[in-house]
């Protein structure tokens, strides 16, 4: 569950969903279902779609072994695969290059790996 001034994302087994309060009532904004089990959801706000806004998106690491990366209207921008399926996740500010942001993971075989978004 992640909680961001008037929205509310939460992640089940195999579904996320994104409230919106609007107006004193709480409201469903959009809903995403996964082909597999979700791992583990992270909200990054940014402008992954380059069209100049910053958004929120949502990355969720999936048990079929694929990076998802959901825009803000529930629609799957892109996603990776990956050699096994990923377990957790971190996002870091590059140092070098401060537009860039990377996804570290960690893998059920053991591995790690980073994507640049």
């Amino acid at each position: 569950m992640h909680v961001l001034g008037t929205n509310l994302w939460s992640a089940g087994t195999y579904t996320l969903n994104c409230y919106a309060s609007k107006n004193n009532a709480i409201a469903d904004k959009y809903f995403f279902v996964c082909d597999d089990k979700i791992n583990e959801m992270i909200v990054h706000y940014g402008d992954l779609a380059q069209t100049g806004q910053v958004d929120p998106y949502v990355i969720l690491a999936c048990n079929d072994a694929t990076v998802k990366v959901i825009a803000d209207n529930g629609r799957q921008l892109y996603q990776t695969v990956l050699d096994s399926a990923p377990t957790c996740m971190k996002l870091v500010e590059c140092q070098a290059d401060m537009s860039a942001t990377i996804l570290l993971y960690g893998l059920q075989s053991g591995n790690i790996g980073a994507i640049e978004l």
